[in-house]
C-alpha cells in the first residue's frame, strides 16, 4: 500500500496515495501501459515517440537505474503535475497534456477533447459494449492485445488529415461544424452540462446509466443521416445530396445564399481543430463546440456565445424540411434525373453547355463562378422552360480576360417554379490549359470503367456509387496527384444492370455523374 506522511490512505480515500486503476484491468495507473482503457498508449497520448507499436518510450536509457528515461527527468518529464501548494502529497492540478483542461490529463480521460465523443471510438477503435474502454482482450501489461498487433506507428484516425488526430480534434472533418453537433441527432441534441461528476473525462450530458458513477461511459451515440456507414462528424456530405455539409451548414447571414467565404484559412490559432475561419473562441483553455442555432432538441435556441461561426440553419422554403437542418435535409433540393455541366476555355473566352432531364417545371437557371470553389457569385440567368422527362440543351458564354486568378470554377443552379433548387456538377476553367472535367468513361459501361477529374493539389478523393434507391454499393479512397486524373472503376459486372450514380468528392467538393451498367 502506497501511504502519505500521516501513514494512513488508499485508492479513494482521499487522504493516500492509494494504487490507483482507472480502467479497472487489474493494473494500476503506474505499471498499466493505458491507463485509461481507450486503447491509446499512455506514452502516445502525451505525446511521446512510439514508432515500434509496443507502447514504450523509444529509445529508452537509464544509466543511473532510478526507473526514468534519462532524458525525461524533472522539468523535461512528458506529464507533469501542477503544484501541490496545500503540501497534502496531491496535485492541485492537472494542466499538462489535457487537452479538454478539465480536471484530468489525456492518459486518465476518456474524452480528451471534451465534444461527448470517446476517444476510444474517435481512435477509429471498436466500442461495442458502450463503455468507453476499446474492445480488444487486455494483455499483462493493460494494453489492449488488438491494437499491439497492429502495424507500426499505430494510426489513429484523422478524418480531415490536418493537426491532431480526431480524439483531439474538436472538428474532426474540417467543415466548420464541431463533432459535438454532428455526432448528435437533430431532434436528440443536448448541451453538454460542463460537469463530470464521476471524474472520467466525459460530460455528464453524454455519461449515461450505468456509467453515471464510475469510470466508463458511452459518450454520443453516433448519428450518420445517410446511413452510409460514415457518421456525421466526419462525413463532408452528411445527407449525400451532392452539396456539401461545409456549405449546407455556414449560412451565417441566414439569406439562403452561398455567399458567405468558407475556404478554410489553415491557420488553427488555439490548436483545438476547428479553424480559425469558423473558430469564435480562439482559447487554449476553453474548447467549446456549440452553435448559436442549435439548442436542446433541436431548436433554434442555441448558445448565446457559442464556439463556432457555423449556424446550421434550417432554410424554410418551398420544398426545405420542417424540421431538419439544411446540412442533414435531403428534401430541399430539386428532384431531377439528368444534370451535366461542361466548360471549354479558348483565349479568356469560355463556353458552358449543360443538359438537363426534369420532371418538374423549372424557373431559370443561374450561371455562378467562383476563384476557390467555395464562395460562388452569380453572373447572369437564363430562362429555364424545359419539355417535361426530354433531355434538353443549353449553352452560356463567360469572358474571364478581367479575372485575376488562373483557376475558375463554375456551377449551374437549377430553380423550379415552387423555388426548390438543384446545383450542377462544378467544372473546372484553367486559363490557357485542358482540364478534365469530371466523367465516367466508358459510359454505358460492362465490367470496367473510369473516373477522369481534375485537381488543383494532390489529396485524397474519394469516389461512391449508389443504385436508384440510394443504396451505396462501390466505395473508395485513392490518392490523386495534381493535375489530370484517371481512376478505375471495376468488377461492375456484379451489379444488376441499371442507372447508378458516381460521387466523387474532393476535399468539400462534391461531384455527380450519372452510370449506366449494362452487362
Amino acid at each position: 500500500q502506497q501511504l502519505d506522511n500521516s501513514n494512513i490512505g488508499s485508492s479513494g480515500s482521499g487522504n493516500g496515495l492509494g494504487m490507483v486503476d482507472l480502467d479497472a484491468d487489474g493494473r494500476a495507473n503506474a505499471v498499466d501501459r493505458d491507463s485509461d482503457g481507450d486503447g491509446i498508449p499512455d506514452v502516445i497520448e502525451v505525446f511521446g515517440a512510439d514508432t515500434n507499436n509496443d507502447a514504450i518510450i523509444d529509445g529508452f536509457v537509464d544509466a543511473n537505474l532510478d526507473g526514468l528515461h534519462d532524458s525525461y527527468i524533472n522539468a523535461s518529464g512528458l506529464l507533469r503535475t501542477g503544484a501541490d501548494v496545500t503540501n497534502d502529497g496531491r496535485a492541485d492540478s492537472y494542466p499538462n497534456k489535457n487537452f479538454d483542461n478539465d480536471g484530468r490529463a489525456n492518459p486518465y480521460d476518456l474524452d480528451s477533447d471534451a465534444d461527448g465523443i470517446v476517444d476510444a471510438i474517435e481512435a477509429g477503435f471498436a466500442d461495442s459494449n458502450f463503455n468507453g474502454f476499446e474492445d480488444g482482450a487486455i494483455g499483462t501489461d493493460g494494453w489492449s492485445n488488438t491494437i499491439r498487433s497492429r502495424p507500426a506507428p499505430l494510426s489513429l484516425l484523422n478524418s480531415d488529415g490536418l493537426g491532431r488526430p480526431n480524439y483531439l480534434d474538436i472538428d474532426s472533418d474540417g467543415d466548420g461544424i464541431p463533432d459535438n453537433i454532428e455526432g448528435q441527432s437533430t431532434a436528440g441534441y443536448r448541451f453538454p452540462t460542463y460537469t463530470d461528476s464521476d471524474n472520467d473525462g466525459l460530460d455528464n450530458a453524454y455519461d449515461l446509466a450505468p456509467h453515471t458513477a464510475t469510470f466508463s461511459g458511452a459518450g454520443i451515440l453516433l448519428y450518420d443521416r445517410d446511413m452510409d456507414g460514415t457518421p456525421d462528424y466526419i462525413d463532408l456530405d452528411s445527407d449525400s445530396d451532392g452539396q456539401s455539409d461545409i456549405k449546407e451548414g455556414n449560412d451565417w447571414n441566414l439569406n439562403g445564399a452561398a455567399d458567405e467565404i468558407l475556404t478554410p484559412t489553415g491557420i488553427d490559432t488555439d490548436g483545438d481543430g476547428l479553424d480559425d475561419r469558423f473558430d469564435l473562441i480562439n482559447s487554449t483553455t476553453n474548447l467549446k463546440g456549440t452553435s448559436i442555432y442549435m439548442g436542446t432538441s433541436g431548436s433554434m435556441t442555441g448558445d448565446p456565445s457559442p464556439g463556432t461561426r457555423a449556424t446550421v440553419q434550417r432554410t424554410l422554403a418551398s420544398g426545405g424540411c420542417a424540421f431538419e437542418r439544411d446540412w442533414r435535409c435531403v428534401s430541399f433540393v430539386l428532384p431531377i434525373s439528368h444534370l451535366q455541366l461542361t466548360a471549354a476555355e479558348s483565349n479568356n473566352a469560355v463556353v458552358l453547355k449543360w443538359t438537363i432531364i426534369s420532371s418538374r417545371n423549372l424557373n431559370i437557371f443561374e450561371i455562378e463562378r467562383s476563384t476557390d470553389n467555395v464562395s460562388y457569385e452569380k453572373i447572369a440567368t437564363q430562362s429555364a422552360a424545359v419539355r417535361l422527362d426530354q433531355l434538353e440543351n443549353f449553352a452560356g458564354n463567360d469572358n474571364i480576360a478581367g479575372i485575376n486568378s488562373e483557376l475558375v470554377y463554375y456551377r449551374i443552379k437549377v430553380i423550379a417554379q415552387d423555388g426548390q433548387a438543384k446545383y450542377s456538377n462544378v467544372v473546372l476553367v484553367r486559363k490557357g490549359k485542358t482540364v478534365a472535367a469530371f466523367s465516367v468513361m466508358p459510359n454505358p459501361a460492362n465490367d470496367n470503367a473510369s473516373v477522369r477529374f481534375y485537381t488543383e493539389k494532390e489529396t485524397i478523393v474519394s469516389i461512391s456509387i449508389r443504385d436508384f434507391t440510394g443504396k451505396l454499393v462501390y466505395s473508395q479512397k485513392a490518392k490523386a496527384l495534381k493535375g489530370n486524373n484517371v481512376l478505375p472503376l471495376t468488377n461492375l459486372s456484379k451489379y444488376s444492370d441499371g442507372v447508378y450514380h458516381v460521387q466523387l468528392m474532393i476535399d468539400h467538393d462534391v461531384q455527380s455523374a450519372k452510370l449506366i451498367i449494362q452487362n
